[in-house]
């Protein structure tokens, strides 16, 4: 029997130093728990999940850019915009718009130039803004050209349509320096 007990020695049942197993025969021991290990100092710093502090996350998208504060819409400048554009179109079309077989631009072509330069000059304000003074009188002299090639050439042919389209445009002419004089 002594044979059977092993080089280990000493009584009681068995074999090994405890337990009454042979080395060899014994059940291997679980793995140490992980935060049971020696103790030392305890961690500095943020848990290491977390992303540094200077760093944005990464799925988080930049604020968006600050809007502009709009400028507001200067409605005497649309207004007068739209008036001019109105003058030179129904100018146009009144003088080149054949009626009766007769067409402005081709009988009396001299007074019909004059009306759409006159109408065309009421662009003069929306491009020359550095002084609304100027450009108002230069408005206003156009506003006269026309009344007076209205008051020699169109009036006396006043139930016509291209009658009625130059006397709508010289209305709205006077109508823009209306508009125009609230500026100077």
């Amino acid at each position: 029997m002594d044979s059977l007990r092993g080089a280990g020695g000493g009584g009681g049942g068995g074999g090994g130093a405890r337990g009454g197993w042979p080395a060899a025969a014994r059940p291997p021991r679980p793995p140490p728990p992980r935060g049971a290990g020696p103790a030392g100092p305890p961690p500095v710093g943020p848990p290491p999940m977390s992303p540094p502090p200077s760093a944005p996350p990464r799925h988080v998208l930049p604020p968006p850019p600050e809007p502009r504060p709009k400028q507001p819409v200067d409605r005497v400048r649309l207004l007068s915009a739209g008036l001019a554009v109105l003058v030179i179109g129904l100018t146009v079309l009144g003088l080149a718009y054949e009626e009766n077989g007769v067409r402005a631009y081709d009988t009396y072509t001299t007074w019909a130039i004059f009306a759409t330069v006159m109408a065309a000059a009421h662009l003069v304000p929306l491009v020359w803004t550095s002084n609304p003074r100027r450009a108002f009188e230069v408005a206003a002299v156009a506003t006269g050209g026309l009344a007076f090639y209205w008051a020699a050439l169109v009036l006396r042919d006043i139930g016509t349509g291209t009658s009625f389209a130059l006397t709508l445009a010289v209305s709205l002419a006077v109508a823009n320096c209306l508009v125009l004089r609230t500026r100077r």
